[in-house]
């Protein structure tokens, strides 16, 4: 993640968030939906 900014606008957490998942495969990205679900 990005280090020296207390802050981080939710966009850009969103975008990389997304470009992250993008690199993943089906299968990883139904098991984090699950996760976040779980909590």
């Amino acid at each position: 993640m990005v280090s020296g900014k207390g802050r981080v606008n939710r966009s850009d957490v969103v975008r990389a968030a997304v470009e992250a998942l993008k690199t993943l495969s089906k299968t990883e990205v139904s098991r984090l939906i699950a996760e976040v679900k779980q909590r």
